[in-house]
């Protein structure tokens, strides 16, 4: 649990950092960064945090990417 929490805050960190607007996706480097970077075991606990991301519509998937929603940037700018 503790892992997915700490991927959940990744991802909206780097949607913070990036100075994201609702419809940006996350950078491809970005997301291949985040990829590579989890172990096996992590994997499932990313598809957790996205669903968790995707579920309280901060989110929305993009093909291969995350996109941030007008839910997900008011969230970060409260």
């Amino acid at each position: 649990m503790k892992a997915m929490q700490e991927i959940k805050e990744r991802i909206m960190q780097e949607f913070a950092a990036s100075g994201a607007q609702p419809g940006d996706f996350l950078s491809a480097d970005f997301m291949q960064k985040l990829n590579t970077s989890l172990e096996r075991d992590d994997q499932e606990c990313y598809q957790q945090a996205a669903a968790v991301l995707l579920e309280a519509g901060w989110i929305s998937l993009g093909g291969t990417s995350l996109q941030l929603t007008q839910a997900g940037w008011e969230y970060l700018h409260r």
